[in-house]
């Protein structure tokens, strides 16, 4: 699976602009279905780069969670939380 690189950084653009309070309280199938309606609006994707992004997420869900909880008691790098 390969993504392109300014692809994914539109999409951690994007987690990183949505709300720690919103992250935590989605389900994962929420979780991942926002962010790529969110990705879909400031870019088009196509069929094949819809269903990489949404494994690439599965696989990232708990990372994402674990920055939002970060952000939430002001730490900024996952390693110091």
């Amino acid at each position: 699976m390969t993504i392109e690189p300014s692809l994914l950084q539109v999409l951690w653009t994007e987690i990183e602009i949505m709300p720690n309070h919103v992250v935590s309280s989605l389900s994962d199938a929420a979780l991942r279905a926002t962010l790529l309606n969110q990705v879909s609006e400031e870019r088009r994707l196509s069929g094949e780069e819809r269903h990489q992004l949404s494994t690439y997420l599965s696989v990232k869900l708990s990372l994402i969670r674990d920055m939002a909880d970060c952000r939430s008691v002001g730490h900024f790098r996952v390693a110091t939380c």
